[in-house]
């Protein structure tokens, strides 16, 4: 099997030529248990020997491959690829070494990304979960997870591996692209190769590449703080790890405060707090329409031996941040946003436990969504260091408070290279994928768009052309998940005003739009319905992609509006055998000359919609499901929902 510790060396200090000694090297993307994209021409790039002449045999093929490496060792070759099948070898040799790949498959490779709603994996608790989990076992699809990286400029690796599909892989790959990947490999029945780049709380311009950014004019400005983070980097990390600690500093000032600066030590009486079953998110608990700080505290018993050797302390992941105390002495801490997903484990010295009783105390700060321990109860326990079985379980009830609201405390700071910076996840997980053989994209995001929709549909399609770019493998499909309702805290309809600019986006060559308005939660900005999103993304692959037939693949999407007196008939496309409403039809609204809108009557008339007010004699615009929280009214006959919209009549 193809080794890659030394690798990860080489990509971390930026080194890329191989030294003299060097084996054949191969991106991470290029790798055991990988799947190739069937009968096509695939790009195989990697490292060697500068000057080297490198060959490439397959299973599939007699005669060989042939490149040469250039200069600083950089070869790449374009190989065909038969029909789907599998499993293949391929060795790669140079003058003095060979490498080989085990297992590659044949088959279909789809691109999967966006935030957290694509981020989301079946570990963190969806619907049909537990039972579809233990049935994931396929080992004719393989999962590629890539890790985490930004960068000021492209990267040419990321690590991650191929694996196959079974219960414990896809524990913590993207349910959704698992879905997907799925039931495409139940249809067509071939190998699925599912490729996940996401990071959750990301806007789209990080996966956008500084090229395309600069086209639109809107990003120069902060474009230029990461070229300049790329030039300096050891001084703007020491300046960002000052201002993480001052951010901290100033919530103790705020404990202070308000009088509870002792709440990590054990003998803080908290006897006057609530309590709450441990682990549970914060959005199903009281604390549900909360984001800031809260502190969590609870006694467990230890054991005398413990108390003499060192320990570890799981507590599953925490959204989005914490600091953790046992008997007064901090065992850990995760400082930094975007960790939500990250399982805490913290080691302990021999002698901060006692014996008998102990107290842990960890402060919570939550910024946006779901906020606390999201975790499996299991996940929360102590153990020796080394030992095997449960240990102590702290799931539970503990004892909480809520502190400061995020509102009240100041703005985090944010180093010049964070994850929504322009490019940098384009840098550091799209561009080391690139120029992978794939099929498609599918994509999840936008909902840390949501405060600048306006800029969204010109910055997306953008990003989409971009993609298409630099792959160079044309218009391939594009099928993207409208975001779901939630509840922004907010009267503005930002949600709704987003949703509009990914239903304009559709006027971006070979894309496709899955709605979600009825498998939402105004509570829940993740919804736990992935199953059915995965589904619905893959009826616009099998559909367009693959030229199944017969299939309904859309929700009912606004077609136009026109005028008769009062009455304003709205037509849709993709009403399957007609469209169907939930009863009473509303959403819709109309406004006149004026602008403003009235709540609208509205009646299905074979495969329109019918819409009228008697406060609007004369109107000009019409749109429907025009709220952040909105639900699905209206679906065609393969009860899919209709997208929500705004129009002007007659345009």
């Amino acid at each position: 099997m193809l080794k890659r510790a030394t690798f990860l060396l080489f990509l971390v200090t930026g080194v890329s030529v191989p030294s003299a000694h060097a084996v054949i090297r191969l991106p991470a993307i290029i790798g055991d248990n990988m799947v190739l994209q069937r009968e096509t021409t695939v790009p195989i790039w990697g490292w060697s020997q500068p000057n080297a002449d490198v060959t490439i045999q397959t299973d599939w093929r007699s005669e060989p491959w042939t490149t040469h490496a250039d200069a600083k060792g950089e070869w790449r070759v374009e190989i065909d690829t038969p029909e789907a099948g599998g499993p293949y070898r391929m060795v790669f040799s140079d003058e003095s070494t060979h490498t080989t790949l085990e297992d590659v498959m044949i088959g279909e490779v789809w691109m999967c990304s966006g935030q957290s709603n694509m981020e989301w994996a079946m570990q963190y608790g969806i619907e049909f979960g537990d039972g579809e989990r233990a049935n994931a076992r396929y080992p004719q699809i393989r999962l590629f997870h890539a890790a985490k990286s930004m960068s000021a400029t492209p990267l040419p690796d990321n690590a991650g591996k191929w694996e196959a599909c079974n219960p414990k892989t896809v524990y913590s790959f993207s349910a959704v692209a698992y879905f997907f990947g799925r039931d495409l490999h139940d249809e067509l029945d071939v190998p699925i190769g599912l490729i996940e780049c996401a990071w959750g709380g990301t806007k789209a311009e990080p996966w956008t590449s500084a090229a395309a950014l600069h086209e639109l004019k809107i990003y120069d400005d902060e474009l230029a703080e990461v070229e300049a983070a790329a030039a300096s980097p050891q001084n703007l990390a020491e300046q960002y790890r000052q201002a993480i600690a001052q951010w901290w500093k100033s919530l103790d000032d705020l404990d202070a405060a308000a009088g509870r600066s002792q709440w990590s030590q054990p003998e803080f009486d908290d006897s006057t707090w609530d309590t709450l079953d441990v682990p549970q998110p914060w959005s199903k608990s009281p604390l549900a329409d909360f984001d800031g700080v809260a502190v969590f505290r609870r006694q467990f018993e230890v054991p005398d031996s413990w108390t003499d050797a060192g320990c570890v302390l799981e507590l599953g992941p925490i959204d989005d941040m914490d600091t953790t105390w046992i008997n007064g002495t901090q065992v850990g801490a995760t400082t930094e946003l975007n960790k939500w997903t990250t399982p805490r484990s913290y080691h302990m010295p021999a002698g901060v436990l006692k014996p008998g009783t102990n107290t842990i105390a960890v402060r919570i700060v939550d910024t946006i969504g779901d906020g606390g321990f999201c975790g499996k109860a299991h996940d929360l326990r102590l153990h020796e260091t080394g030992a095997a079985g449960d240990g102590i379980s702290l799931a539970g009830k503990w004892r909480y408070q809520r502190g400061a609201a995020i509102s009240d405390l100041p703005p985090f700071p944010r180093e010049r290279i964070h994850a929504n910076a322009p490019t940098v996840l384009f840098n550091g997980m799209i561009a080391p994928v690139i120029p992978f053989a794939i099929r498609g994209a599918i994509w999840y995001q936008g909902e840390s768009n949501c405060s600048l929709a306006d800029q969204y549909a010109a910055l997306f399609s953008r990003m989409i052309t971009d993609w298409r770019e630099r792959w160079g493998r044309g218009d391939f499909p594009f099928y993207f998940v409208q975001i779901a309702p939630f509840d922004y805290h907010t009267p503005t309809p930002i949600a709704a005003e987003l949703r509009d600019a990914q239903r304009l986006s559709l006027k971006t060559p070979n894309t496709g739009m899955v709605v979600t308005l009825d498998i939402g939660n105004p509570n829940d900005i993740h919804p736990r319905n992935k199953r059915d999103v995965g589904r619905r993304l893959s009826l616009w692959a099998l559909a367009n992609t693959y030229g199944r037939e017969g299939i309904t693949y859309s929700g009912p999407l606004f077609r136009d509006a026109k005028a008769d007196g009062n009455r304003v008939i709205v037509s849709f496309d993709y009403v399957a055998q007609g469209l169907v409403a939930s009863e009473p039809l509303t959403g819709f609204e109309v406004a006149g000359a004026d602008g403003k809108f009235a709540p609208a009557a509205a009646a299905i008339e074979g495969d329109k919609v019918i819409v009228t007010s008697e406060s609007v004699p004369e109107p000009k615009a019409v749109r429907y499901g025009w709220s952040n929280t909105f639900a699905a009214k209206l679906f065609n006959t393969a009860k899919l929902p209709a997208s929500s919209f705004t129009a002007t009549i007659g345009q």
